[in-house]
Order: C-alpha cells, then sequence, then structure tokens
C-alpha cells in the first residue's frame, strides 16, 4: 500500500507498512532508468490521488515477496538481483558531533546526486538489513542497483534507538545528504518501528524535509506489534497544520493499534483454519445414527448422539 500524499491532507488516518516522507523539490518527477521491473512489478494500480502522489497497489506478500524467495524472508532467487552494485557501496561510521557515531552503509557515490534514499529499519535489525542483497525478495538490492544506475545514493544507518536522539542523527544524516547534493530530493523509506523515526524528524523545523510546501508538520505512529513479537507496521496520524499530541489521544492512538493488531490476528487465525477444514473433515465418522457437527476451533468433530 502506498502512501497518502499530505497534499488537502486533514488529520488522515493510515495503516501503512512503508512511509515515505518526500523533499518539496520531487514535486518535479525524476525519470529513473528501469531495473528488473519485469519481474519486480505489481499486477495494477488499484487506487490513485493527489495527482499520482498517493497509490494503492495490487500487493500481496505471498506472492511479492515470498514467491521470488528460496527460502522466505531470507534468500531470494538469483534472477531478482545483481551483485555489480557491491562495488558501488561502502560500510563506514560518521561522526554526528557531542560523541556521538553513526555507522551507515552507503551505495552510490555522495556528492551532487540527483537524489537520496534513507532507509530506516525497524526493531532488532541493524544497517546489515538495507545492505543485504538477499533478503525480502530482493528489494533491498534493487534499491541500490535503482539509486546507483541513476545517479543517487542509498543509505541505511543503525539506528540506535527509536526515539528524539535516534532521530536527531538521522535528522542530521538528511540535512548532510541535502546539502551534498546540491538541494537535490531526499526520501525516508521507514520500515516498522523506523516510523517513529519518521515521526520525530517531521517536527524538526531544522529540516530540510520539513518546509511549508512539504505539509507535513505533524506526524503520530503507534507500531502495530502482534503478542509474540512480529512487527506489522504501524498506524499512523498525519496532519497539515502543527498539533500536540495529548497522553489522552496518545492512549487512544495505542488502543486502536491494539485492536488492528486484534483483527488482523483473527484474519490469519480464520485464514488457517478454513486451510484445515478439509483435513478436519475428511476424517469424520458419524457411528451408528449419530450426527457430526464441526467445530472450526476444535481438533475434530463433535458427536451428537441421535434422537431417540
Amino acid at each position: 500500500m502506498g502512501c497518502v500524499s499530505t497534499v488537502h491532507l486533514r488529520f488522515r488516518m493510515l495503516f501503512c507498512l512503508l512511509a515515505a516522507v518526500l523533499a518539496p523539490s520531487l514535486a518535479v518527477a525524476l525519470e529513473l532508468k528501469p531495473f528488473k521491473d519485469d519481474l519486480f512489478a505489481y499486477p495494477g494500480i488499484l487506487e490513485s490521488k493527489d495527482n499520482g502522489d498517493w497509490i494503492k497497489v495490487d500487493y500481496r506478500k505471498e506472492r511479492d515477496i515470498y514467491q521470488r524467495d528460496v527460502e522466505p524472508e531470507r534468500k531470494v532467487k538469483w534472477q531478482y538481483v545483481s551483485i555489480g552494485v557491491t562495488w558501488h557501496q561502502s560500510f563506514d561510521t560518521i561522526d554526528m558531533g557531542a560523541g556521538r557515531k553513526l555507522e551507515i552503509f552507503t551505495a552510490g557515490k555522495v556528492g551532487k546526486q540527483r537524489f537520496s534514499v534513507i532507509f530506516i529499519h525497524g526493531r532488532g535489525v541493524d544497517r546489515n538489513l538495507g545492505a543485504s542483497d538477499e533478503r525480502f525478495g530482493g528489494n533491498f538490492n534493487r534499491l541500490k542497483n535503482i539509486a546507483v544506475e541513476n545517479g543517487g545514493v542509498y543509505v541505511a544507518p543503525t539506528v540506535r534507538s527509536f526515539d528524539a536522539a535516534g532521530a536527531a542523527d538521522v535528522s542530521k544524516l538528511v540535512q548532510s545528504l541535502s546539502k551534498t547534493s546540491g538541494g537535490n530530493p531526499v526520501i525516508i523509506a521507514c520500515a516498522s518501528m523506523g516510523t517513529l523515526v519518521c515521526r520525530e524528524i517531521a517536527r524538526d523545523p531544522a529540516n530540510p524535509l520539513v518546509a511549508a510546501e512539504l505539509g507535513l508538520p505533524f506526524y503520530a505512529g503507534v507500531p502495530l506489534t502482534t503478542p509474540d513479537g512480529r512487527d506489522l507496521g504501524t498506524l499512523c496520524v498525519l496532519d497539515v497544520e502543527p498539533r500536540t499530541l495529548a497522553p489522552a489521544e496518545l492512549a487512544t492512538l495505542t488502543d486502536l493499534a491494539a485492536l488492528v493488531v486484534r483483527e488482523l490476528e483473527l484474519r490469519r487465525e480464520a485464514g488457517a483454519l478454513q486451510a484445515l477444514e478439509p483435513e478436519l473433515l475428511g476424517g469424520a465418522d458419524t457411528g451408528e445414527g449419530g450426527t457430526i457437527i464441526t467445530n472450526r476451533a476444535s481438533t475434530g468433530p463433535i458427536e451428537v448422539p441421535a434422537t431417540q
């Protein structure tokens, strides 16, 4: 699902697996060379708004990631990647000042780059996820190749915390990339809990991403995390006007996020039970004159004696 454009936005709420914040200069479309578009292309665009700034694509994880993988989310099939890009990448540590260091992965040449893409990972991982050629259907390898082949830069930092301190590091990185590019677009892709970093960046008036033309002075998000620790995405609230989220409002947003997770879990469980139904019914034995009632939540049929 693509993210909502901030043009004409009025306190909309969205569930986004990938949140993107664009610099104002991106209003002039970048013409990019394709990279394996025949393999990565989605079947179609389901909905488009705001002159194409907001799109909803026909996306299914099982088809658009798992079917590309030899091992789901771990190892992609060879035809989806091109490892020549590794000649244009590096792992570095940069000084952020005040004794703070930021570990980053970079693909492409910094300096007058046409655009910059920063990938902000979620909980439990680091820059190595964004640098991976084989993880998650080869998506990161594709981002690297598109950046390098089109004169851009792709950067994946290790976010040490998902609070104001971590956001301050990324905000400085944004400002640095904007300066070295001569003010060209900077795109931030925020995955899972990384959206908390995006929220803090959106509040920083010194950041070149936060400008009147951008229209995103308010962002709040709550992670959608399952009881077993899987990060599904983020429940986000955006507005074109500055505002402060009151504790009660944050509590409401947190409650809504819990409801969303529960609904998604119920849908997943229902799908698993439906898949098991033929197996459950296949071994049913009614006995003599009995009637079978199948309980989908049980491990087998329940026998009800026949009426005498």
